[in-house]
């Protein structure tokens, strides 16, 4: 029998995680829930958002900021019996929209990190010819393209045929 604290990867949501370690004497892969652990804490915003930023692709970026969106919607940032932890009503809280407001600058923050260093195309992912679910086009025409124009120092999208360019402004203080 399996340990209890342990459920075995197959498929479902589960199927195509990749883990590290030995597999149980069931043959079966675990994975372990640890949410007190230290290793499940997320840093202050000075230590993750460099972190976020050297992820090496689209895919280890995605999983790194699920965790964290977990953790602000249901973890220790706001706890479990938050609204931001219930589904139905979480967009009505008000700090819903600021913690997509930081994903979204965490996932910019990443494409630019990468296009001045020239080592990664943050353009484009595994996954991304996937058609969005009720645009009905490919996920990589909103990861954009990088702008060449000096007006924009940012995302133009849609890629495929650009109408806006996407930025964040620096707050100045008057």
């Amino acid at each position: 029998d399996a340990d209890a604290d342990r459920w075995c990867l197959g498929d479902g949501i589960a199927g195509g995680w990749q883990i590290t370690g030995s597999q149980s004497d069931s043959g079966c892969s675990c994975v372990n829930r640890s949410p007190g652990s230290s290793e499940a804490k997320v840093g202050s915003c000075a230590t993750v958002l460099p972190v976020f930023r050297m992820m090496e692709d689209f895919k280890s970026l995605s999983e790194a900021a699920d965790g964290l969106r977990a953790t602000m919607h249901c973890g220790e940032a706001a706890g479990k019996e938050s609204t931001m932890c219930t589904e139905s009503i979480a967009v009505w809280d008000p700090l819903f929209w600021f913690d997509y407001a930081y994903l979204d600058r965490i996932f910019f923050g990443w494409q630019k990190h990468h296009q001045m260093l020239s080592d990664i195309d943050t353009t484009n992912c595994y996954g991304c010819e996937m058609h969005m679910t009720h645009y009905h086009v490919p996920l990589s025409d909103w990861f954009g393209k990088h702008s060449e124009d000096k007006d924009c120092d940012g995302i133009l999208v849609p890629k495929s045929d650009p109408q806006a360019c996407i930025t964040y402004l620096h707050a100045t203080t008057e």
